[in-house]
């Protein structure tokens, strides 16, 4: 999740923060990879940038959710998009197909270093089961 939070900084997981909702575009939340040769006991943080049933595509030009260009917050500014198109065969590897539909009680999540996260471009949107909690940075 560098450059938002970098390797060994500590942080706090909130496991009841979606006991009665579920998280927000941009939150960072606390997960199980939904791989199935990935330790039960591995969790990894990402980033929500689709919530349940959304249409999004990762474009040249940025993030498009439900036909609209997302803008990154201006509390991402250290965050740097890249395109499926600007990653390198080892990076890219499998993609998922754009546009992609985020199923029932799913989420696309992505980790902020762009060029080096295995996330949901990869594995498709993350059931909701699968989300321990949301992150608090210390």
């Amino acid at each position: 999740m560098a450059p938002t939070i970098k390797a060994g900084e500590q942080v706090t997981i909130d496991y009841l923060a979606y006991s009665i909702a579920g998280p927000h575009r941009w939150e960072v939340v606390a997960l199980q990879p939904p791989i199935p040769s990935s330790p039960s006991n591995i969790v990894v943080l990402k980033r929500v940038i689709a919530l349940p049933l959304e249409r999004i595509s990762l474009t040249a030009s940025g993030i498009v959710v439900n036909g609209n260009m997302l803008g990154m917050p201006t509390e991402l500014s250290n965050v740097v998009y890249c395109s499926p198109g600007k990653l390198t065969a080892t990076q890219g590897g499998s993609l998922v197909t754009f546009p992609y539909t985020v199923p029932p009680k799913h989420y696309f999540v992505v980790g902020d270093n762009w060029t080096n996260s295995h996330d949901s471009r990869h594995y498709g949107a993350v059931s909701a089961t699968n989300i321990l909690g949301r992150v608090k940075n210390k």
